[in-house]
């Protein structure tokens, strides 16, 4: 954010500077354009040389804000990114954690509903025992009695 901001001031800076600069050279032309039309004195050409060293020097302290500025803007663009992209990390981190804790919770709810399986069918098979225990005593029930009147014996049914 500081880098942002300082790029927002350098751009500005060299706003100002720009505008100066163009100032200073309009300036300049307009001495030079006087120079010529009313043949002024050597202390104007001396003025206007020094003018001109001037723009010079401040187009080239011009164009090293120019590049600063760009470098600044560069940086700040690339600490964006990396804000940016800690941003994401962060976001990713809480939503792993988050993400894990639902599945831990899930991964609970499945091995209790194991448990509440294993022991319904266990307690269906004693159930399916027991059934088939009292199915085959009673299909033996009536065998027996076929096989004890196939053999002669007769039970009576009550007192002669």
């Amino acid at each position: 954010m500081n880098a942002t901001l300082e790029a927002a001031r350098s751009g500005n800076a060299h706003a100002e500077h720009a505008q100066q600069a163009a100032s200073l050279q309009s300036l300049a032309l307009k001495l030079r354009d006087l120079q010529r039309q009313e043949a002024c004195s050597p202390d104007a050409d001396g003025l206007l040389q020094k003018l001109q060293q001037r723009l010079e020097l401040f187009s080239a302290r011009q164009r090293d804000i120019t590049a600063l500025a760009n470098t600044i803007a560069a940086d700040a663009r690339r600490a964006t990114s990396a804000l940016q992209l800690e941003d994401v990390e962060s976001k990713v981190v809480v939503y792993s954690k988050h993400r894990a804790r639902e599945l831990r919770a899930q991964q609970e709810r499945i091995d209790q509903l194991q448990q509440e399986l294993q022991l319904a069918v266990e307690n269906d098979r004693v159930m399916l025992e027991s059934a088939a225990a009292a199915l085959g005593a009673r299909l033996c029930e009536p065998r027996a009695q076929a096989q004890a009147s196939r053999s002669g014996s007769i039970k009576l049914a009550g007192p002669l």
